[in-house]
């Protein structure tokens, strides 16, 4: 849809998709396909599976991947590793990192790298790609047999249903910091035990489940404090994407 946007009905007339695709550009699309193109609702419009949602982020003090090497693992009931994968830049260096979830993946990559001809600044990708529609049902509140149409998406408080997800995912996302000072030395090897999968669970192999019960609690609580301040990257970037997802919403 974004790239019919930017090839048709948008200014760039290229089928391009390195921009921001708005919830106004989105009723374009909808309005287009329905009353033009197909002749058809909207109800018709059926969603299967793989539906990604996310969001481009400029960044300016780190460089999208420098912020991505950040991140460990994803915690729900299991601990999910990411993993750096395929797509690289010109010069072959990596771009993308990716977590594998049973009902979704989380991917983030360089855009800026991953379109060097276009993208001059320095953009984040940030997405959650569904790959089944229970899970995409149950992000929008609806039964388990509900069908999602294109209808079901032309509404805003879908798109901020969806947006609450991407969020609550992002927030579960064990993610190194990036804060430039006030990291206490005897802190950092703790952050990376509570954030890094085969590391928790080579201490696991090696004591005890309450000792290691108990040693996990106490690097949660020094991971939390460090996660949660205001000066940490990662922090900065949460807030970035709010404004921008406001400024699809209302654009």
């Amino acid at each position: 849809m974004h790239k019919y946007y930017n090839a048709v009905l948008g200014d760039l007339k290229q089928q391009l998709n390195h921009n921001d695709f708005t919830f106004f550009d989105f009723q374009l699309v909808c309005e287009d396909w329905s009353k033009n193109i197909f002749e058809r609702p909207l109800e018709d419009f059926r969603l299967s599976t793989n539906f990604e949602v996310g969001l481009n982020i400029e960044l300016a003090q780190h460089k999208p991947f420098d912020v991505l090497a950040h991140y460990m693992s994803y915690i729900t009931t299991s601990t999910n590793e990411f993993y750096t994968c395929p797509p690289k830049n010109l010069k072959g260096k990596p771009i993308q990192r990716m977590c594998y979830v049973s009902d979704y993946k989380i991917k983030g990559y360089d855009k800026s790298k991953q379109s060097e001809t276009v993208i001059k600044a320095d953009i984040l990708r940030y997405e959650v790609i569904y790959t089944e529609l229970r899970k995409i049902r149950s992000s929008l509140g609806l039964s388990k047999t509900a069908e999602i149409s294109l209808q079901t998406l032309n509404d805003k408080q879908a798109w901020h249903k969806l947006f609450t997800d991407i969020i609550k995912v992002y927030d579960a996302i064990k993610k190194i910091p990036l804060i430039s000072e006030g990291y206490l030395l005897e802190d950092i090897p703790k952050v990376h035990a509570y954030c890094n999968k085969i590391m928790a669970a080579d201490f696991k192999r090696n004591m005890n489940i309450n000792t290691y019960n108990k040693l996990r609690a106490s690097y949660k609580k020094v991971y939390n404090h460090y996660d949660r301040l205001p000066t940490n990257y990662h922090m900065v970037v949460r807030r970035k994407m709010i404004d921008k997802y406001n400024s699809l919403i209302t654009n």
